[in-house]
């Protein structure tokens, strides 16, 4: 597309949809890290520094997602050290908001997270001083993160990436490759099921058959 005035080069910075045919780029640098914030528009191919009144550190290697209703979740990366802060950013408002939930994972940087539906995030790995195979999930009505218990999961790792299959939240969400404590590892892993999974109570039928906005259901 080659936008006029785009951000200046950059790496380990963070991006994230934003809704609307949006994209939100936060931080990352070349010698030294930045505390930016940039919005792509899609329909007119423009990057526009949003400079917003409060924000984040200067950071890099830090992970961002959608969180629904324009907003992005942003949880740690390395401003100096591995950071543990989550931060929320909301474009009609152009404003950052430093969540300081009581419960959160640990400081660490190289982490995924992605959009899991229903305003929330799952966030997974990343180093925090080592590997890290932690399943956390933010949920933004609770403004609080949760660990995930599921005793399958990928072995700790960071430079993963992760991302969602589908913007209603109805699917999986897909994690690929990553380095881990036996070198640059090749796996795909999915998470959940999304609304797609029909409860246990109606496994038993046999067959469906959908018409309009009505499903039917037959023994």
């Amino acid at each position: 597309p080659s936008p006029s005035s785009p951000p200046d080069g950059r790496k380990y910075h963070g991006m994230a949809y934003v809704g609307d045919d949006n994209v939100l780029l936060f931080g990352g640098g070349v010698s030294s890290s930045n505390s930016e914030t940039w919005i792509y528009d899609l329909s007119a191919n423009t990057w526009t520094d949003k400079s917003p009144s409060t924000y984040p550190s200067a950071r890099s290697d830090h992970a961002m997602a959608y969180i629904g209703d324009d907003q992005v979740l942003l949880f740690g990366g390395n401003d100096g050290s591995n950071d543990d802060e989550t931060w929320l950013y909301d474009l009609s408002a152009n404003t950052w908001t430093n969540k300081s939930p009581s419960t959160k994972p640990g400081a660490r940087s190289y982490h995924a997270m992605a959009y899991m539906g229903d305003d929330q995030v799952l966030l997974f790995g990343g180093n925090d001083g080592t590997w890290d195979n932690e399943t956390w999930i933010y949920d933004l009505s609770s403004d609080n993160w949760v660990q995930d218990s599921n005793s399958s999961q990928p072995s700790a790792r960071y430079y993963h990436a992760m991302c969602a299959t589908s913007m209603s939240g109805s699917s999986y969400l897909l994690l690929n490759g990553g380095n881990t404590s036996t070198g640059v590892n090749d796996e795909t892993w999915t998470f959940g099921g999304g609304d797609y999974s029909l409860p246990v109570e109606l496994s038993s039928f046999n067959a469906a058959s959908t018409r309009c906005d009505a499903i039917t259901l037959t023994w």
